[in-house]
């Protein structure tokens, strides 16, 4: 992305780990094969709470959603991960 461009060496690198983390942790519960919306909603808030501790980061949103119609989702399969956040007011979105 070319807010990429905009940040610093170091918080380059923070955002590869944030990447990184995110796809372990689909990986993770991909293969639990979890399916209890209230279980991945619990897990996906202590994700959150996980990224900002560990990295000082402001998210705006981190949400499993369907990836072919981009509803809300609380399966891991068909799904994909979306993530915004600010890394020294620079916002990054994702998704895995």
């Amino acid at each position: 992305s070319s807010r990429n461009l905009l940040l610093k060496k170091d918080n380059l690198i923070k955002a590869g780990k944030i990447a990184q983390n995110l796809i372990s942790f689909k990986k993770q519960f991909s293969k639990k094969k979890i399916s209890k919306k209230e279980i991945l909603k619990k897990e996906i808030l202590k994700k959150k709470k996980e990224l900002i501790k560990k990295f000082n980061l402001n998210i705006e949103y981190l949400e499993i959603r369907n990836k072919k119609n981009l509803q809300p989702n609380y399966k891991i399969k068909n799904s994909k991960i979306f993530i915004a956040y600010y890394l020294n007011k620079i916002r990054l979105i994702d998704n895995f």
